[in-house]
């Protein structure tokens, strides 16, 4: 009964990570090409732009600075969109490779870039942190897996 298990999560385990790289990808890929939608799932603030919204009598100077903020928070999105597609690219990589610790590792990697994202959920939002933290313990598990920790 044991050799069945272990023969399921010969697969298993870098199919994980796989899919764990391609939400990666999916998520990047959003965040490129559309970083307002982005913002809006992981509901952080986000500045329309809009004079109007920012107080009833706006200047020029107002909407100046309202769509430099929505440009800085919008290329900073589509920063981390970059960094997410990197690291989904990476690990689809390491999988086609074969190479199970160093897919193990790729993903233990993608654990701190997760524990972050919701720490700075936190610090930004107050809160939604789990939004973020709620895929380590699977990564964690899955690492652990390709690891060898578990044996």
């Amino acid at each position: 009964m044991a050799s069945s298990f272990l023969s399921k999560s010969l697969t298993l385990l870098p199919n994980a990570a796989a899919l764990f790289s391609l939400m990666l990808q999916m998520t990047g890929i959003d965040q490129l090409i559309r970083p307002e939608s982005a913002l809006e799932l992981w509901r952080f603030p986000s500045p329309s732009g809009e004079p109007t919204e920012l107080h009833a009598a706006a200047t020029t100077d107002a909407a100046t600075n309202a769509n430099t903020l929505r440009d800085l928070i919008h290329g900073l999105v589509r920063r981390e969109g970059v960094r997410n597609i990197a690291l989904g690219i990476v690990g689809l990589a390491t999988y086609y490779r074969g190479d199970r610790k160093l897919l193990g590792c790729v993903v233990f990697c993608g654990c701190f870039t997760a524990f972050s994202d919701g720490l700075i959920s936190r610090a930004v939002i107050g809160g939604e942190e789990l939004r973020h933290w709620v895929f380590l313990p699977f990564m964690l598990g899955t690492a652990a897996g390709l690891l060898g920790w578990s044996e």
